[in-house]
C-alpha cells in the first residue's frame, strides 16, 4: 500500500520488536519515489532516539552500529542523546538527523526530558546500561525502549530487550560484536562498516610527527610510567632527526605531558594537554603519521579517524575493547600476560615499543 508521495506503508510489521531495526518490503520504493516526486529527501515519520555513552571510546565504538541502523532503516529519523564534548565532532561527522545534548548533572536533571514527550519518539535504544539512561527513556514517553540485559541484572524501564546468553563469556568478546548481536536480536540485516570516519591525507602519512596520548582521564592504571615515557620520547627523538612530538592529554594529564617534554629539545616538542577541544583534538591527531597511547579514549579517537596506532595494554582487555575501525593496530602487551589483560603497564619496557616504532620511522 502506498501513501499520498508513494511511499510504502509496512504498517504494523515494523513495530515488531524483531523486526524494528530493518526496513521490511518486497521492494525498496523509497529511492524511486524520491526522484519521482523530486523531493530533496526521504520524508520520514518514524523518530529513533538513542542514548550513546558517556566516555569517548564507548560512544566511538557503537558508531558503526548506528551506520548499520541507518541502512536498516532509511525511513528513520535518527535522533542522539549525547554529552555536549561529543556533539562539535558527531555534527562534523554528519552520520544521523538531529543531536540533543544531555543536561549537566543537577538536581533538576531528569525534569529536562519530560517536555521531549511532544516530539513523540517512537524508539529509544539505550547503550548505557544505568538506570539513569533508562529513566530518561521513560520520561520522555517512547513507547520502545529497547537495551541489553546482562546476567544478574534489572531492568524494568526497557519495554524490550535482549539478554546475553549464559553460554557467552564477554570477556572474549568485543564490545562491539556484543551490540551487533543486540541489534541483529531486533532485526538488523545489514554488516557493520568499520571504515574510518575521515580520510587520512597523504600529508598525514608523510608527517615528521609522531603523537603519544600519555594520560589516561578515567583510571590511573592504565598509564604507562611516566619515566617510561621519558626514556621512550627521547629514544624517538635521537634515533629520528627529523621526527617531532605531540603531547596530547586532557588538563588532568597536563602534570605528565610537563614531566615528559621537560628535558626535551622544545623545538622538537608541542605539549597540547588541556588546551584542545575534540574537534581540535581531531585536528592535531590528524598532522601525525601515528599515535602512541594508552587504552583510552585517545586510542579510540586517532583508530576511528584511520591513523596508525600503537597501544599499550596491560591490566585492561583488548579482546573486548581494541579499537575496531579499519586502520593499522598494534597492541602491545606486558611478556606472558593473558590475552585478556590483567598485568601491570610497567612491565612493558621501551626498548619493545621502539622495536615496533621503527616500522614507522625508519
Amino acid at each position: 500500500m502506498l501513501n499520498g508521495y508513494g511511499f510504502t506503508i509496512v504498517g504494523k510489521i515494523q513495530d515488531i520488536p524483531s523486526k524494528r531495526f530493518h526496513l521490511e518490503q518486497k521492494k525498496n520504493w523509497l529511492s524511486e519515489s524520491v526522484d519521482y516526486y523530486n523531493l530533496k529527501s526521504i520524508p520520514r515519520k518514524t523518530r529513533f532516539w538513542i542514548r550513546l555513552p558517556n566516555w569517548l571510546g564507548d560512544m566511538l565504538m557503537t558508531l558503526p552500529l548506528i551506520r548499520a541502523l541507518k541502512k536498516g532503516r532509511p525511513d528513520a529519523e535518527i535522533t542522539l542523546f549525547t554529552k555536549a564534548d561529543f556533539i562539535p565532532l558527531l555534527e562534523k561527522l554528519e552520520l544521523v538527523d538531529s543531536l540533543i545534548e544531555l543536561p549537566a548533572k543537577s538536581i533538576s536533571y531528569f525534569f529536562h526530558f519530560l517536555p521531549l514527550r511532544a516530539k513523540y519518539p517512537d524508539t529509544y535504544i539505550l547503550f548505557t546500561n544505568s538506570l539513569r539512561g533508562d529513566i530518561e527513556a521513560f520520561l520522555t514517553g517512547c513507547p520502545q525502549r529497547f537495551g541489553i540485559i546482562r546476567q544478574s541484572r534489572w531492568r524494568p524501564l526497557l519495554t524490550h530487550s535482549w539478554k546475553t546468553p549464559s553460554h557467552i563469556n564477554e570477556a572474549n568478546l568485543h564490545q562491539t560484536r556484543i551490540l551487533e548481536m543486540f541489534f541483529k536480536h531486533f532485526g538488523l540485516r545489514e554488516q557493520l562498516d568499520f571504515s574510518p570516519l575521515m580520510t587520512i591525507t597523504d600529508q598525514s602519512r608523510q608527517s615528521n610527527f609522531i603523537g603519544l596520548i600519555c594520560g589516561s582521564e578515567n583510571e590511573p592504571k592504565k598509564r604507562w610510567p611516566v619515566n617510561y615515557w621519558c626514556e621512550l620520547a627521547n629514544r624517538i627523538l635521537a634515533e629520528n632527526p627529523k621526527v617531532k612530538l605531540i603531547l596530547f592529554g586532557t588538563t588532568k594529564d597536563r602534570e605528565i605531558t610537563q614531566q615528559i617534554a621537560y628535558d626535551l629539545p622544545p623545538e622538537r616538542v608541542i605539549d597540547i594537554a588541556g588546551e584542545t577541544d575534540l574537534l581540535d583534538f581531531c585536528e592535531r591527531i590528524l598532522t601525525c603519521r601515528l599515535i602512541v597511547c594508552n587504552d583510552t579514549g585517545g586510542m579510540h579517537l586517532a583508530n576511528a579517524l584511520g591513523l596508525p596506532v600503537v597501544a599499550l595494554f596491560g591490566p585492561t582487555n583488548p579482546l573486548r575493547t581494541a579499537p575496531v575501525y579499519e586502520a593499522p593496530v598494534n597492541i602491545i602487551q606486558p611478556p606472558a600476560c593473558p590475552p585478556r589483560g590483567g598485568l601491570s603497564l610497567s612491565e612493558i619496557k621501551p626498548e619493545s615499543v621502539i622495536s615496533l616504532l621503527n616500522k614507522y620511522t625508519k
